[in-house]
């Protein structure tokens, strides 16, 4: 899934959680015989572990970057 933009960031010790505009985390309209379902962009939330050697971001983007590609598990947030 692909971070469109980074809302919140809070590191412990030793993990990092991140609350993200995701790219197709959201069913908009499910599938039918002749279409196939739509998603849309929702807020997600990821954390994983960091160590002494995972790089420092000068930039949302290059943090973006580097959540794509080490592809954490992202969990729907319920809104409302």
């Amino acid at each position: 899934m692909t971070v469109l933009t980074i809302h919140d960031v809070s590191i412990s010790d030793d993990s990092c959680t991140v609350e993200a505009i995701v790219e197709d985390a959201i069913m908009l309209l499910p599938g039918t015989r002749n279409e196939p379902a739509e998603y849309g962009p929702g807020l997600c939330k990821a954390t994983f572990f960091i160590t002494p050697d995972t790089p420092v971001f000068d930039s949302e983007e290059h943090f973006i970057r580097y959540l794509d590609e080490i592809k954490p598990a992202w969990y729907l947030i319920p809104v409302g």
